[in-house]
């Protein structure tokens, strides 16, 4: 409203997020993996190069897509990188197998719990049967 930014910085893990989840709205203390600010030579921003970063434009799709979809994108990023770090498909395979998912699931408006485990399962069989 002001002009103003607010940025939540932290390590590149996903403790800090999987802590949010648990506890929220609390926020717990963390003692490892705290961010040195001081330890930062410098911080740059871009645009994102969209044509490059496929599974970043599938995410942002997901994202406004809503319902359903993002549980499918999380599933599919997690398999597929899976796979990849199996040595069973290559890195360029991975948002490819996004993009099927995606383009195959059936959004679901409004899920409950049961929902969205279950698109995350369809998920995962559908990358098990096809990949």
């Amino acid at each position: 409203m002001d002009g103003a930014l607010i940025a939540q910085l932290g390590t590149p893990d996903m403790k800090l997020p999987i802590r949010y989840a648990l506890f929220y709205p609390d926020r717990r203390p963390a003692e490892q993996n705290k961010l040195e600010l001081s330890m930062l030579s410098s911080l740059t921003f871009e645009e994102p190069q969209w044509d490059s970063f496929t599974g970043l434009s599938l995410a942002l799709k997901a994202g406004k897509e809503g319902g359903s979809m993002p549980t499918v994108y999380n599933a599919a990023n997690e398999k597929a990188v899976s796979l990849f770090l199996e040595g069973k498909i290559t890195f360029l395979q991975i948002p490819e197998i996004i993009e099927s998912c995606m383009e195959q699931h059936k959004k679901i408006e409004a899920p409950d719990v049961d929902q969205i485990l279950a698109a995350e399962q369809e998920t995962y069989e559908y990358i098990r049967q096809h990949y």
